[in-house]
């Protein structure tokens, strides 16, 4: 994909970065039923403005299923939201490294904790009173899951989730390069807050070799289809 720059005025190809990012992070804030037919027009309005790459790129975006949505939606209402999960992440894998199991159990309550308070938190921030069995199985699936995988938690602060993950064993039900679409709302989501998160060194690590042919998550990220689809 070609970089995304400020539309200049005239259609050469490139999408207006700002234009999409807008579209993203009103998309992703909508209720599913609403995202076709906002999409739809949002797209048309790139495209009467002349920017037929931005239309492009706002239409390819992808409907979030339920769950998704709601996290998605507490990520703009609590930036912070999921900082939580990293450091007791980061702490439950030192914990097992360490074959520490009194400091395992201490941690692996406090996680229960905190999926408890996070995902009431998601379910207040979209309103919903009395979510179903399905629903919340899935918004808790997918936090348990971020504890394990920061890739997750970064996806999770974007805003852009596409739809439910599962814990490691649990079946493969995420991939970072596949569910984060589009690339550059994530980069918008991002600067939302006007800030960038800087990586640990072990996680900086993990990304350096993350790509590498033959690596347990370049194979487990590989995307088994193109990012774009109609919902």
């Amino acid at each position: 994909m070609c970089a995304l720059v400020a539309w200049s005025g005239q259609d050469d190809g490139v999408a207006d970065n700002a234009l999409v990012g807008q579209a993203v992070d009103e998309l992703y804030s909508l209720d599913p039923d609403g995202f076709v037919d906002r999409r739809r027009e949002l797209a048309a309005e790139a495209r009467r403005g002349g920017d037929t790459a931005a239309a492009t790129e706002i239409a390819g975006l992808r409907k979030p299923t339920r769950s998704a949505w709601t996290m998605n939606v507490l990520a703009r209402a609590e930036p912070d939201a999921f900082e939580p999960i990293v450091d007791v992440g980061d702490q439950l894998r030192e914990a097992e490294r360490a074959l520490d199991g009194q400091r395992m159990r201490e941690l692996s309550n406090r996680r229960r904790e905190l999926i408890a308070d996070i995902s009431r938190r998601a379910f207040a921030a979209t309103g919903e009173r009395s979510p179903s069995p399905a629903l919340r199985d899935e918004v808790i699936g997918t936090l348990t899951a971020a504890f394990a995988d920061p890739d997750l938690v970064d996806l999770l602060r974007s805003g852009t989730l596409l739809r439910a993950a599962r814990a490691p064993g649990c079946g493969v039900a995420y991939a970072p390069d596949e569910e984060g679409f589009p690339r550059e709302g994530r980069a918008a989501a991002s600067r939302r807050d006007g800030r960038s998160r800087p990586r640990s060194p072990r996680r900086a690590g993990r990304a350096r070799t993350a790509g590498a042919p033959g690596s347990p998550r370049a194979d487990r990220t590989r995307p088994q289809t193109g990012h774009r689809g109609r919902a």
